[in-house]
This record gives C-alpha cells, sequence and structure tokens, in this order.
C-alpha cells in the first residue's frame, strides 16, 4: 500500500478509497488535507492506466487517456472544476539502467490518430474518462 498525502492543513477532508472500503496491496490511498479543487494534480507520468484514472477522479480532474500501458506525458488545462487533463499511455519498457519506464515510440500519423474510436468508462465520482486505443 502507497499513502500519498496532498495539501495544507491539520485534519484530513477527503480521502480516496473511502474509509472501510476493501482494497489491493498495491492500491495507492489519497489524503487531502484541503479540498482538492485547491491542489495541483501530482505527476501522473510513469503510472498505470489504474493508478492515473484513480488519481484524477480524487482530484476531480476530467480525464482523457490516448494509448495503452503507463503514462508517458501528460497536459493539464483549466482549473478549479473545470480542470481536465490529457495523458498519453505506452508501454512499459526497461531503460539502459534495467529500471522500468513508459517506452518512447512515435507519435501516429494525423490519419492514425483520427482513426482511434475513444470509448467511456465511468469512474467512481461520476465523471468519465475517454480512452483512445492505439491500432
Amino acid at each position: 500500500m502507497t499513502l500519498e498525502v496532498f495539501g495544507k492543513g491539520n485534519n484530513v477532508v477527503d480521502q480516496f478509497p473511502k474509509a472501510g472500503t476493501e482494497i489491493l496491496s498495491t492500491q495507492r490511498i489519497y489524503v487531502a488535507m484541503q479540498s482538492v479543487d485547491q491542489i495541483q494534480l501530482p505527476n501522473l507520468i510513469g503510472r498505470s492506466l489504474r493508478d492515473a484514472v484513480e488519481a484524477c477522479s480524487f482530484f476531480k480532474v476530467d480525464c482523457q487517456t490516448s494509448g495503452e500501458g503507463y503514462v508517458s506525458d501528460q497536459n493539464i488545462s483549466g482549473d478549479g472544476e473545470s480542470r481536465s487533463v490529457t495523458l498519453q499511455l505506452k508501454p512499459l519498457s526497461l531503460n539502459e539502467k534495467g529500471a522500468a519506464n513508459p517506452a518512447s515510440s512515435p507519435t501516429p500519423s494525423p490519419d492514425a490518430a483520427s482513426a482511434q474510436k475513444p470509448t467511456s468508462t465511468p469512474v467512481p465520482n461520476g465523471k468519465n474518462t475517454t480512452t483512445k486505443k492505439s491500432p
């Protein structure tokens, strides 16, 4: 289990998952010490799609994804309740030191990108994520 604490303050104002929820030993626990609308979305590069979507849900950020695997790039826009992030995902590979990192791969041509069909995935906060699968 990994505990991640965000914000400043003396009291927990929100957490994910909620108290009493059964979780896997590999799952992250997020704790906010102030309103999540006031906390910057953390760097998600290197995280799995599941971890990234959970973080987006916790921070109430609309999440758009493209590709499969692990987050290799993120682009945040908007603020407050209108925040959104676009995550580029790539398969995991090993770097020269043997550490796991998202693989670098060529950017698809505009024709290939337009052929990708988005699919919606419900997330715990009621917002949907849109995932584009690479051909």
